[in-house]
């Protein structure tokens, strides 16, 4: 081996040590993030419990003042029904005379 190759592998090899060290700086760098990612998924959802915890009074009052206020049109259809029924036999006691 002469002087030039010797050169020449030398050079790859610092180069190949500068790749190393920047693929290691990378591969940390995605470890760092995918932890940091993980927390922050984690913050998310305990949040989410959380808040559902602290609203789930509101979420039930809520329910219920649907329920009721489903009960309440109910109760108007049928009395709606009622008074359409009633007005024809009304007008049926009527066309009889």
């Amino acid at each position: 081996m002469d002087g030039d190759d010797k050169q020449k592998l030398d050079e790859i090899y610092d180069l190949v040590k500068d790749n190393n060290k920047m693929l290691h700086s990378v591969q940390s760098s995605r470890r760092w993030t995918k932890f940091w990612r993980a927390i922050y998924l984690l913050a998310l959802i305990a949040i989410t419990i959380v808040g559902y915890y602290y609203l789930e009074p509101y979420f039930k009052a809520l329910q219920k003042t649907y329920t009721t206020l489903q009960q309440g049109v109910s109760e108007i259809q049928q009395a709606g029904n009622t008074m359409s029924e009633g007005a024809s036999n009304i007008s049926a006691i009527f066309k009889k005379q």
